[in-house]
């Protein structure tokens, strides 16, 4: 019987599902629990690369997969534990200009800086307050001039560092007023290096020039234009619009640079614009996409707001999802979808044509 694996595996799905969906389930720090299975996946977070060479967080297995555009696997890395280049709760990756890959852990309060070919290069971090310590470290975001930023969720700040894990500043509280926050949860940079924040809890979202001095806040608690409930996915298109998903009025806002409300689109539901999602991304063209998350589905945007088209499925064929998590697209426009309970990652190009996909679920064995 596989019972025990099973219940201990729906014990790390509540806790990823308690840190994706923002409740207050106090952080654990333990290696030891969700069973490691290689046959499957389980992806929660990808980035793509200037090659189209995705990299995805297979969290389950504590690992990260490369794969080229043409589906061909060039990398595997990790494993469980809290050694050079294993992780116990690896939550986002991101990448610099040079193709280095960085890893935050939530659990072993740390981040992991790894080399193209998947070798490690270095770490840092530790549970704590003080400078390069951490207390849940969740998006990770690389500027164009190489620094590091990383959201220290329950330290209520950001922290900044070189690319060799040094710690330049930081800046943050927790609180309400100028320079304060209380959960930044993710990270998006506009043309300027401009630092976007969606703080999750006080449902605002804060910018901050690239040195961390506030320039602006807007938003508060409720349902009226330019107010949210849970702002966590943040995505900004090529003329710097900014677009953030406002989780629990099921609706996507879109600002300008000046935090002045533009337009909003999407209600509670299950039709074409309607919406219970939770990751975005804009593409080249300033479509917008989200990974509507509940309605087993992929929606495209116009700028305007105009609904374009779906791709959706409530099984495990090809084209179709149990809760797509996270997406993200590349430069040619393909967009790639990290499908947490089917545990595999599917590609489709900009119509939202089917092209490969890898990762599949396995049956439980009885």
């Amino acid at each position: 019987m596989k019972s025990n694996s099973i219940l201990v595996n729906l014990f790390f799905i509540l806790f990823l599902s308690s840190i994706a969906y923002g409740t207050e389930m106090a952080p654990i720090y333990s290696c030891s629990f969700g069973t490691l299975n290689p046959a499957e996946m389980y992806p929660t977070d990808v980035a793509v690369d200037g090659q189209g060479n995705i990299y995805i967080i297979d969290v389950l297995n504590r690992r990260v997969h490369k794969k080229d555009k043409d589906n061909n696997i060039l990398l595997l890395f990790g494993s469980e534990g809290n050694g050079d280049g294993q992780f116990c709760f690896p939550r986002s990756i991101a990448l610099d200009s040079e193709g280095k890959i960085y890893v935050t852990d939530g659990i072993t309060n740390r981040v992991q800086k790894f080399d193209i070919d998947g070798s490690f290069i270095l770490k840092w971090g530790e549970a704590g307050t003080g400078d390069g310590e951490f207390d849940m470290p969740g998006g990770i975001a690389v500027s164009s001039s190489g620094r590091v930023y990383i959201a220290d969720m329950y330290n209520s700040r950001i922290q900044v560092f070189d690319q060799d894990g040094n710690f330049l500043f930081k800046w943050g509280e927790y609180g309400t007023t100028e320079g304060e926050m209380q959960k930044p949860y993710y990270i998006a940079f506009d043309s300027e290096n401009n630092v976007w924040v969606s703080d999750e809890s006080a449902h605002r979202v804060i910018k901050y020039d690239e040195n961390g001095n506030y320039i602006l806040s807007f938003g508060s608690r409720g349902t009226s234009p330019g107010e949210f409930l849970a702002p966590t996915g943040i995505a900004i298109d090529q003329d710097d619009y900014v677009y953030i998903y406002d989780r629990w009025n099921f609706r996507i806002q879109k600002f300008d640079q000046n935090g002045n409300f533009v337009r909003m689109w999407g209600k509670p539901g299950s039709g074409d614009g309607e919406l219970h999602g939770l990751g975005m991304a804009a593409d080249n063209d300033s479509n917008i996409y989200i990974a509507d998350y509940w309605n087993y589905r992929i929606q495209k945007f116009s700028p305007a707001g105009q609904f374009l088209y779906k791709w959706t499925g409530t099984v495990t064929g090809d084209g179709e999802f149990a809760y797509a998590h996270d997406l993200t697209v590349n430069h040619s426009g393909n967009v790639y979808v990290a499908d947490r309970y089917n545990q595999n990652v599917q590609v489709f190009d900009s119509t939202g044509d089917f092209l490969f996909k890898w990762g599949s679920r396995s049956k439980p064995e009885s």
